[in-house]
């Protein structure tokens, strides 16, 4: 099907997580990307980008041991079960 628009400020967001995630593998930067996917989120719930950058930062916090891994592998299901068949896209 056609993509979706998305809300303007989830897709602002959803950059600023991005951005976050490339700085550095700490949990600093996981934290702060991970905020800024949550706000994209709350802003556009179904936006499957960002749910799909908070699995990937929860996954990492738990293969690098700044969570424990089965919190972080909770957290990364619980992000990627919301990613899978929701709506908008980027084109």
């Amino acid at each position: 099907g056609q993509p979706q628009s998305v809300n303007p400020g989830a897709h602002a967001a959803y950059l600023r997580g991005l951005y976050f995630w490339h700085q550095s593998f700490t949990e600093t930067a996981f934290r702060t990307a991970i905020a800024h996917y949550k706000h994209a989120t709350d802003v556009e719930p179904g936006y499957a980008p960002a749910w799909t950058g908070v699995a990937a930062c929860c996954a990492a916090m738990a293969v690098h041991a700044m969570v424990p891994p089965a919190e972080g592998a909770a957290e990364a299901r619980y992000a990627a079960e919301r990613f899978v068949g929701s709506g908008p896209v980027v084109a």
